[in-house]
């Protein structure tokens, strides 16, 4: 062969050669950045999860966009500064300027700060938050929950004269969440009945500056011109939320009576942890009259909370539960959720003490006694929640938990042990009565304990 004839061979041999593998391609699959920004955005342990989703936002054009919808989907303000101010003042020139970042806001907060040296508001945050339907109507397009929770607006909130109509924009909104407000009884139900897909509605110790005014009959109330509301979720404890109660007084009930048999005929979904309302029978010979039984022909779920906590100096008879369950007639309801709030004092006294039965009595016994006259029902689940009372909020909002306990780990280690051990015992003695509940026999019956830490 040839010099020429090997020289001609030895291109085309290189010519169709394989090129060197590359392990590492240049670009990334877009699902593996999107899964590391979400797990970023998902570490709410870390309180620098916003700083560190500001920085993916900075690693490229590729990272920018997912960034910004994980930064923009819930936006919270406290108003606790100065600056919290001005970043909504901010916020709101983004979003008319950024017409694509409104499309990633689906919650908007405004909460309590959660430290009390941080609670002092300016004279300008409520004005601000009350003229915020107005100035973000027509900005936030994909928004389906929206909050207002205390902040320097424990006054009678009152939005401006712009707001219904604004509110009425908000067509996408299903859940409203109020806190720690005060309403009159007319502007509460002016403010729902203006957002027009509104589903699920949560209120939290609300103050009612008309409490003294007689309220209109449930057949005129506003709200019955509704049809989509389905859920509704009232939570008044006993003790202070943020050194904020309620007045738990017949007129107090009153309202929040007429506030559920408004919903009544679309409702599917109930869940109530109010004192007020488990005291009827009382409030009833202040009232006559204004607590009549309430038809739910479409509830089909629920719950009730119910507070067993010896520094409330209150140990309630099951009576008056049980007589706000027959305040309710439910046809086709199916389940029934019992949680059962308990302090460590209290238990202890109940599993030692020489008279167990006059430091408590626990209300589930009776209750799922008198389920069993529900044709309907198909579960009863009933949660032991031993806990101490606490002046910051338990499912009232989905952020991060401010923790200022000062224990050393080994010494809360320690003492979550003796909580779990003192429900374990308790469960024990539940049995007695469990084992012989026809419900527990028909398997619909279902008895847990938890411990909050």
């Amino acid at each position: 062969m040839s010099v020429a004839s090997k020289t001609t061979l030895g291109l085309q041999m290189s010519s169709t050669s394989i090129p060197p593998f590359q392990p590492f391609p240049s670009v990334f699959p877009t699902e593996i950045y999107e899964d590391i920004i979400t797990l970023i955005h998902e570490d709410r342990d870390d309180g620098r999860w916003r700083v560190n989703l500001c920085c993916c936002a900075l690693v490229s054009h590729l990272w920018l966009p997912w960034s910004q919808r994980c930064l923009y989907r819930a936006i919270e303000f406290t108003g606790a500064s100065e600056v919290d101010s001005h970043r909504l003042e901010i916020l709101l020139r983004t979003l008319r300027d950024s017409p694509h970042l409104r499309l990633c806001v689906r919650e908007f907060r405004f909460r309590e700060a959660p430290l009390p040296s941080q609670r002092h508001y300016s004279a300008s945050w409520p004005q601000k938050v009350r003229l915020w339907p107005v100035l973000a109507a027509g900005r936030l397009p994909n928004l389906r929950d929206l909050r207002f929770t205390g902040g320097g607006l424990r006054r009678t909130f009152c939005p401006h004269p712009s707001s219904f109509a604004a509110l009425t924009t908000f067509r996408t909104v299903t859940k409203l969440r109020l806190a720690m407000m005060g309403f009159t009884f007319t502007l509460f139900f002016r403010m729902l009945s203006c957002l027009p897909s509104l589903e699920d509605v949560m209120i939290h110790k609300l103050s009612w500056d008309d409490l003294d005014r007689s309220f209109p009959p449930q057949s005129e109330s506003p709200l019955r011109r509704r049809t989509s509301l389905r859920a509704l979720r009232i939570l008044d404890r006993l003790g202070l939320l943020f050194g904020f109660d309620c007045p738990y007084t017949a007129d107090y009930a009153r309202c929040l009576w007429q506030i559920i048999g408004s919903f009544q005929m679309t409702m599917n979904t109930l869940s109530l942890d109010s004192f007020s309302l488990y005291d009827l029978q009382h409030h009833s010979q202040e009232l006559p009259g204004a607590f009549p039984i309430l038809h739910f022909p479409q509830l089909h779920s629920l719950t009730l909370g119910y507070d067993v906590i010896r520094q409330y100096d209150h140990f309630a008879s099951p009576a008056g539960l049980l007589d706000f369950f027959r305040r309710l007639d439910m046809p086709v309801l199916s389940t029934v959720n019992l949680v059962v709030h308990l302090d460590r004092d209290s238990l202890e006294q109940f599993l030692d003490g020489p008279h167990p039965a006059d430091v408590f009595i626990d209300p589930a016994p009776d209750v799922s006694a008198y389920a069993i006259h529900l044709s309907s029902l198909r579960s009863v689940n009933v949660l032991y929640l031993l806990c101490m009372p606490s002046e910051e909020p338990q499912g009232l909002d989905d952020s991060e938990a401010t923790n200022d306990s000062t224990a050393s780990a080994p010494d809360a280690d320690a003492g979550l042990s003796a909580r779990k051990d003192l429900m374990d015992r308790y469960l024990i003695r539940a049995k007695s009565w469990l084992a012989t509940s026809p419900l527990y026999r028909r398997g619909i019956l279902t008895v847990r304990g938890a411990v909050l830490g």
